[in-house]
């Protein structure tokens, strides 16, 4: 089976869910209690 990679931008306004959809997918987990609102950019790998 082949692996594939991507780079994926996630754009949205503030205050949607755009950190905590991409903590979810990457981590596989979401805690609220550590959210706190991103200024700026985010990259996780």
């Amino acid at each position: 089976m082949s692996s594939l990679e991507a780079k994926i931008v996630v754009l949205g306004a503030q205050g949607v869910g755009k950190t905590s959809l991409v903590m979810r997918y990457c981590k596989g987990a979401f805690n609220p209690a550590q959210i706190t609102s991103t200024v700026g950019a985010s990259f996780l790998t």
